[in-house]
Formats: C-alpha cells, sequence, structure tokens
C-alpha cells in the first residue's frame, strides 16, 4: 500500500496538538491488545512514579495512503513532510512546517495597543 509521509501539526509555545488516530490500530485499542491510543506522529511517554503520560511530537513518520489520513493533511491537522505527500493530498508543501504556529492560517493578533486616554 503507498504510504504517506507527514509530521503532527503542533505548537509547543501554545502547548496544543493535533491528535489524530492510528486507524491501522483501532481494532487492536478495542481488543486491549494495546493499551494506550496511538496518535500518528506522537509518542507517549510515560511517568514512572504515577503512571500519568503525555504525548510528546516524534518527527516524521509514515502512514497508510488512506482517504482518511489524505483528509487530515488537507483539513491542516498532519503536516506534508515532502512534496510528494502535499501533491497527493493536494496541499501546498511548506519546508518550514509552518513555524511554530498551530494556527498559521489565521491572522495573527495586533500588536499594536490603542493610545492611553489622555487624563482630564
Amino acid at each position: 500500500m503507498p504510504t504517506l509521509k507527514v509530521r503532527a501539526r503542533t505548537s509547543a509555545s501554545r502547548g496544543r496538538y493535533a491528535l489524530v488516530p492510528r486507524y491501522e490500530l483501532v481494532d487492536h485499542i478495542a481488543s486491549g491488545i494495546v493499551r494506550f491510543p496511538q496518535y500518528v506522529g506522537m509518542k507517549l511517554e510515560l511517568d514512572e512514579k504515577t503512571s500519568h503520560g503525555s504525548y510528546k511530537p516524534c518527527g516524521e513518520v509514515e502512514i497508510d495512503d488512506t482517504h482518511e489520513n489524505r483528509m487530515h493533511v488537507k483539513h491542516g491537522e498532519l503536516w506534508p513532510a515532502d512534496e510528494a505527500t502535499a501533491k497527493t493530498c493536494g496541499v501546498k508543501f511548506d519546508p518550514a512546517f509552518g513555524g511554530d504556529d498551530f494556527h498559521a492560517d489565521k491572522p495573527a493578533a495586533p500588536t499594536d495597543t490603542p493610545p492611553a486616554p489622555a487624563a482630564v
């Protein structure tokens, strides 16, 4: 089966991550073979003392070329990691992966503050 090279779309500065499920493991999760949900481009790091965990981005991964995965790329939940994947999904390839901005398509908030009212 053809594959897509992608990265999880994240913003470390904002603490936001797009959690796209790994569809090929859904049956294993339901049957109890896989203990924790698995997400594309994310790695679960468990704390040995508390058994609590958090998901961290793990870089570029290859996933199956399915309709669902192409839609996640097209809707901006995954970054295409190469030009071939971007072309397959019908999106523009950004080698900088949008920098550190999860909402790169939204305009930035204005940084100018309005002048203070004059004292009377």
